[in-house]
């Protein structure tokens, strides 16, 4: 029995595209269109979590100055960690940087870690623009033009998304 070439029925040995054994069965990257839409969704949902969460975290570290390189000692940080735990915009940040390693992590348990990973990259481009737009940092033009960069690669992996995996079986399972 030759160990390549298209897939087989389990059960009658023909061979067959797609056949309905998961083992054999050929899909794309993410699974069916559901997953994709799935997938993208949650994906767009922690990148949003992600990018709001940096905003209140980093105007609540900013509303307290808690840690200064010149303050060095023990009470010092004490006292610091007590005035962020004050902070409601450190505890929405951070219930926010929670909600989006739950989603991500989601995301995961179904889809590819080569497409989940890289399309959460476009948090950059939103922390870019939050950092200008919301925080009134100075972004200089070396800064968005990085962030487009990172978003034409987001696009090059989106669109890989509906692109065939490969029909053949893992190695460890040889095909009947």
């Amino acid at each position: 029995m030759a160990l390549h070439g298209p897939p087989r029925c389990h059960q009658h040995q023909h061979a067959i595209a797609p056949c309905s054994h998961p083992r054999f069965a050929r899909s794309t990257i993410l699974g069916d269109d559901t997953n994709v839409n799935r997938t993208t969704t949650v994906v767009l949902l922690a990148v949003l979590a992600q990018a709001a969460g940096n905003v209140f975290l980093t105007r609540g570290m900013k509303a307290t100055a808690a840690i200064r390189p010149e303050a060095a000692g023990v009470m010092s940080w004490v006292e610091a960690a007590g005035t962020a735990a004050a902070q409601p915009d450190i505890w929405i940040g951070t219930i926010l940087l929670i909600t989006f390693f739950a989603l991500c992590s989601a995301a995961l348990s179904w889809a590819d870690l080569s497409y989940v990973i890289p399309a959460t990259a476009i948090g950059y481009v939103l922390n870019v623009a939050a950092g200008q737009f919301l925080l009134h940092e100075t972004v200089p033009p070396s800064r968005w033009i990085g962030s487009l960069v990172v978003t034409a690669g987001v696009i090059c992996v989106s669109r890989s998304a509906r692109t065939p995996a490969s029909a053949q079986a893992p190695a460890s399972e040889p095909r009947a």
